[in-house]
């Protein structure tokens, strides 16, 4: 809760505020009257101090289809005297679009009744843009994934599958909830296996990026399947292994015809 014997923003808190980009609003419940700061203005697309100090100077920025929310947020916010969070869109005059995120709290009298409801505002667009980057990055390897002509399949940590394409259940015998069950290493022959660690192990330390080889896969009926084999590890920013992505190609064919 915040009171009015706190003292008023110093000169340090607004070099503050002004450094993280955020703007300061205040809503007097009495008089109606908004008041911003030139941080704030900024972000709605307004002139220093032209902002008309109205809730609908306020709500006539927010894009058409977030205004119905925020018009109930902010409502609510008051009715029940709760503090507010939300984030939403800003459609300027010349057609820009924003993503702000909001934070308010109410400031109350001696008495404890609101006088105030003020708060924080950040230009969030740039996460927003961000996130759609990734999310549409994330879609786009998945069908990748999930469509491929070849197997793929990932594991984690302790090398468990976790995930497989349909091209590698389809060639294993498997279903999804099955394969989960196994590491790559419980499906590969044994004879095989031992050529393979070393290569997983110089992956690991990060010695090469990825390696390619000619193995040997069980199937579900135990039956055996000749496959190339790619490996690589995918990893974090801090260089540290997130998961093992496997592509798998059928070469059971050539290799009995070679043989």
């Amino acid at each position: 809760m915040i009171t009015e014997q706190m003292p008023e923003k110093d000169l340090q808190l607004r070099l503050a505020l002004n450094a993280a980009g955020l703007g300061t609003w205040d809503w007097n419940l009495e008089t109606n009257l908004v008041t911003w700061s030139e941080r704030t203005e900024e972000i709605f697309g307004y002139a220093p101090g032209t902002f008309p100090g109205t809730y609908e100077g306020f709500i006539d920025r927010v894009h058409p289809e977030d205004r119905d929310r925020v018009s109930l947020e902010c409502a609510r916010s008051v009715s029940e005297k709760i503090p507010c969070s939300f984030e939403y869109r800003l459609l300027l005059p010349d057609g820009t679009v924003r993503w702000v995120a909001e934070q308010g709290d109410f400031l109350k009298d001696e008495t404890g009744q609101p006088r105030h409801l003020c708060g924080v505002m950040k230009d969030i667009t740039s996460r927003k843009i961000a996130e759609e980057a990734l999310r549409s990055s994330e879609e786009q390897f998945r069908r990748v994934f999930d469509e491929a002509p070849i197997g793929m399949g990932l594991t984690n940590s302790d090398g468990y599958f976790f995930r497989a394409n349909r091209a590698f259940l389809e060639m294993l015998g498997y279903t999804e909830s099955e394969l989960k069950t196994f590491k790559c290493s419980d499906i590969t022959h044994p004879e095989d296996l031992k050529h393979e660690i070393p290569y997983v192990q110089q992956v690991k330390r990060g010695e090469i990026n990825s390696f390619q080889l000619e193995t040997r896969f069980f199937k579900k009926n135990q039956k055996i399947v000749w496959v190339n084999l790619t490996l690589m590890m995918l990893r974090d920013k801090a260089g540290e292994i997130l998961y093992t992505l496997g592509m798998i190609e059928d070469i059971t064919v050539r290799v009995r015809f070679v043989g």
